[in-house]
Order: C-alpha cells, then sequence, then structure tokens
C-alpha cells in the first residue's frame, strides 16, 4: 500500500509538470494547425505541396545540424546537482550551436540553388530554400532556450513563451499571406521574422545561466551522447518525411499537397502527445532513477501513455473528414482517407519514449541509431512498392508498417538492457475498446455533418472510458482514486 501511495505522489507530480509542459509544447506546434483554413483557401494543393517540401528541408538540416546537442545538454544537466557546472554545460551547448550555425548559414546559401532545381526543374524557389534555412537557425536556438526551460523545470516560462511564439509566428503569416498576397513566400518569412524576434528575446533570458566558459570534456561527452542521435533523427526524418518526396516523383504536387494537410491531421496525435511527453518524460523519469519503485514507475507509465494515445487517435480519426469539410475548401477533402492510418501511427509511436529506458540509463544512444536505419531502410523500400500503385494510401501504409517494426526491435533491445514487467494485460484492453470505438464510429455513417460531429464526440467520451471500465481496466488505487475526484467535482457542483 505504501509503494501504491509513493507511485500515486510520483504521477500526481508527473501529470502537474505533464499538463504544463504539454500546454507549451501543445502551443509551440499548434501554428501549423490554426493556419490550416488560411492555406488551404488561399493556396492551391500543388502550391501546399511545395511549402512541404522547402519546410522539410528545413527541418532535416535542423536536424544534422544540430548534432543531438540538446537531449545531450539533457543528460549532461542531470550529471551534477550543483548551478555552477550545469551552467558550464549549458554555456559548452550554445557555443557548439553557434559554430554549427554558421556552418549550416553558409552551406545555405551555396545549395539553395541546387535544392530548387533539384526538387522543382528550376531556380525560381532559392530565395525561398535560403529564407527557410536563416529560420532554421535561428529555432535551433530557440529550441535550445526552452531545453534549458525544461532542464531548469521552469515550466510556467516554458508555456508562457511558447504561446507568445505561436501568436507572434500566427500574426505575421496571416498579415504576409492573407493582406500582403505573398503565398508561399509569406509562411516562410513569417516563420523566419518570428523566429528571429524570438531568437533574441529568449536568449536573453537564459543569459543569467550562461558563463564565459567552454568545457572540452563536457564537449565530447555531449557530443558522443548525441552524435548518434543525428543519425536517429535523419533516420527518423525518413520515416516521417521521405514519403513526401517520394510522392513528387511518383504521383503529382497535388497529392504532396493532400498528403501534407493530412499529416498535419494525423500528426496533431504528436503534438498533443508525443511531442509534450518527450520534453517531460527524460527529466522526469531521470530525476526517480534511483527509487526502489522505478521499474514500476515506468511500467505505468506506459500504461496511462497508451490509454491517453487510444483517446487521441479516435478524436483525431474519427473527426478529422468534419473538421476537414469545416475549415478547407473542397480540393482539398479527399485527404481524410489516410489520415486514420496516419494517427494510429503516432499513436503507437507514443510508446517509444517510454520503452527506450535501457538506452538512456546505459548511453547506448548509437543503438537507436542503429534500429531506427532498419526503419528507414525498410520504409524507403515500401514506399517504393507501394506509392507508385496506391500513391498517398501506399505513402501512410509504408509509415505504419516501418515504425510498428522499429519499435518492435526498439522494445526487444531495451529489454537487453533494463527489464521492465510492462502492464501488457492492460494494454491490451485498451486496443480492443479503441478497435470497437473506431469500428463503431467509422462504419456508421450519418450525413448530417453536425449530428455526424456529436455521435463521433458521444462515441469517444462515453463508449471509450465505458469500454475500459466494464472490461476492469482499472486497479483498485486508480478506481479508489477516481471515485474520490468524482465525489469531489460532484459536491463542488451541488455547492
Amino acid at each position: 500500500m505504501e509503494a501504491d501511495s509513493t507511485l500515486g505522489r510520483k504521477f500526481r507530480v508527473f501529470a502537474q509538470q505533464g499538463v504544463l509542459y504539454g500546454a507549451g509544447s501543445i502551443v509551440g506546434r499548434l501554428a501549423g494547425i490554426i493556419l490550416i483554413p488560411l492555406y488551404t483557401r488561399l493556396l492551391a494543393t500543388s502550391e501546399y505541396g511545395i511549402l512541404g517540401l522547402i519546410v522539410m528541408t528545413g527541418q532535416i538540416a535542423g536536424v544534422v545540424f544540430a548534432l543531438g546537442l540538446r537531449p545531450g545538454m539533457m543528460r549532461s544537466f542531470y550529471d551534477y546537482d550543483r548551478d555552477e557546472p550545469r551552467k558550464v554545460v549549458i554555456s559548452t551547448v550554445i557555443f557548439l550551436t553557434a559554430v554549427n550555425s554558421i556552418v549550416l548559414l553558409v552551406c545555405g546559401l551555396l545549395l539553395s540553388v541546387f535544392l530548387s532545381k533539384a526538387f522543382f526543374g528550376g531556380s525560381q524557389y532559392q530565395l525561398y530554400f535560403t529564407l527557410i534555412i536563416a529560420s532554421t537557425v535561428c529555432d535551433m536556438f530557440n529550441l535550445l532556450a526552452f531545453a534549458v526551460f525544461r532542464a531548469r523545470q521552469e515550466a510556467k516560462k516554458f508555456v508562457l513563451f511558447q504561446t507568445l511564439s505561436l501568436l507572434l509566428r500566427a500574426g505575421i503569416i496571416i498579415y504576409l499571406v492573407a493582406a500582403a498576397g505573398w503565398g508561399i513566400k509569406g509562411v516562410i518569412a513569417g516563420q523566419l521574422i518570428a523566429n528571429g524576434i524570438f531568437t533574441v528575446v529568449l536568449l536573453g533570458l537564459i543569459k543569467k545561466h550562461i558563463v564565459a566558459r567552454f568545457s572540452m570534456p563536457e564537449a565530447r561527452k555531449m557530443i558522443r551522447y548525441g552524435t548518434p542521435l543525428v543519425f536517429v533523427g535523419i533516420f527518423g526524418f525518413v520515416l516521417n518525411y521521405l514519403d513526401r518526396f517520394f510522392l513528387n516523383y511518383y504521383v503529382t504536387l497535388e497529392e504532396v499537397g493532400l498528403y501534407t494537410l493530412a499529416y498535419q491531421f494525423g500528426m496533431l496525435v504528436n503534438i498533443l502527445l508525443i511531442g509534450p511527453l518527450k520534453r517531460l518524460w527524460g527529466p522526469a523519469f531521470l530525476s526517480v532513477k534511483e527509487d526502489d519503485n522505478f521499474s514500476r514507475f515506468c511500467a505505468k507509465s506506459l500504461t496511462y501513455v497508451i490509454a491517453i494515445a487510444g483517446f487521441v487517435f479516435l478524436g483525431v480519426a474519427l473527426l478529422s473528414k468534419e473538421v476537414l469539410i469545416l475549415i478547407s475548401s473542397e480540393a482539398y477533402w479527399d485527404s481524410y482517407t489516410v489520415i486514420p492510418i496516419i494517427a494510429l501511427t503516432y499513436a503507437i509511436w507514443s510508446a517509444r519514449s517510454l520503452v527506450e529506458v535501457g538506452v538512456v540509463l546505459k548511453r547506448k544512444t548509437s543503438a537507436i541509431a542503429f534500429y531506427t536505419l532498419i526503419g528507414a531502410v525498410l520504409n524507403i523500400d515500401l514506399n517504393l512498392i507501394l506509392i507508385p500503385q496506391y500513391g498517398m494510401a501506399g505513402a501512410a501504409w509504408a509509415t505504419l508498417i516501418s515504425f510498428v517494426i522499429t519499435l518492435g526491435i526498439d522494445y526487444a533491445y531495451n529489454r537487453s538492457l533494463f527489464r521492465i514487467e510492462y502492464e501488457w494485460a492492460r494494454l491490451i484492453k485498451i486496443c480492443a475498446v479503441v478497435a470497437v470505438v473506431f469500428s463503431a464510429g467509422y462504419l456508421y455513417e450519418i450525413s448530417n455533418l453536425y449530428l455526424s460531429i456529436a455521435f463521433k464526440l458521444g462515441i469517444i467520451v462515453v463508449l471509450y472510458p465505458l469500454g475500459l471500465l466494464l472490461l476492469r481496466f482499472f486497479d483498485e488505487p486508480e478506481t479508489a482514486r477516481i471515485k474520490k475526484t468524482l465525489g469531489a467535482v460532484a459536491g463542488h457542483l451541488r455547492r
């Protein structure tokens, strides 16, 4: 009983921090979502496809040139319990990032013409590639500053400046695209302006944690830890985004645009769950790694995350068609056909951070690169087989299959390093309920748009928790806490 009480306290702290970091992570990624009505009404599907390819180029550049320094900093930060050596860690990472940024800017200037010709057959998009690289450089520093907030557990500051960043970025882009009529150039230029402003603001906020010292031993340690994660990022890029380039080659830019929009919806699982989880899980489990209940903490964490992932998946997968009809022009509506596949991919992928306990504790990050490489090679093969025949549906299925196999290898290797007895019976119950609810919502169609939304919301909110309850998913301590919470809510309502 004492162990359950201790676990309960840990999960309450975990949840409190999770709400804050989750809110910050969500608002930080919402610009792309809230701007969908603008993009889908003012940009043609082919232009949306062009925008997606240019933005992804910046993302892969950021992965390569960041050198995995942010996770390296997070890992080294918790090697110390005093403020001064932690400041040295942060300062060392900033210096390395500055050097990498200069190299990236030079590469961007030299290669922008080549990239424009390679993707679009001409140099007309050279400026766009230059702008996206400059925006990526600013974003590298911004992400580093937010990592400092996370490491120092300054969750309120994290949320505040993520929110301000979202508002500024959205406002500038809306003006440049809708008012100034800049089209996709307005989107990219708006990102650069907003990122540049926040680079100055955020570096000013963390300057008190920076000292005029560079530690070569710390640099070596973080680079050794982070360099394999660069390859993880590259292979992860293949898993997540390379299918857009295959679609551009085998089908049309219009279909690239539709698939890019579908991915924006499917990635809501990533925005609402995986992004916040990545920011929270590392500091959370590293801070309790010496605790006697550590293994049980990890097992229960996975169960709760998959339960939440099931709920988020149902919301995204079942309501995507109706939302598309409400916010986009008819040319984009066919995107909904692949959104459930993409959403399921990321719901499953939400388990990854929680099964990678062994490689983080043992500093075996090179193994992550190896099995992510396996998944990337498999993804390329499946794309080559499926996209020519099935288009964007083939791309979505290729992603799902390769992600599942990669996660399976990931789990097996981590189990060999650090054994955790996960709650398999409860995980199976979650999957069973999700399958039933999704089938009910997907197969039973209602022609009236608003009745369809009401019906699907109803079965998600009511049938999902009811199904878990009927399958006796909740254990006794959880049931007691639920009853206590419901009783407190009922009492508050009666007052």
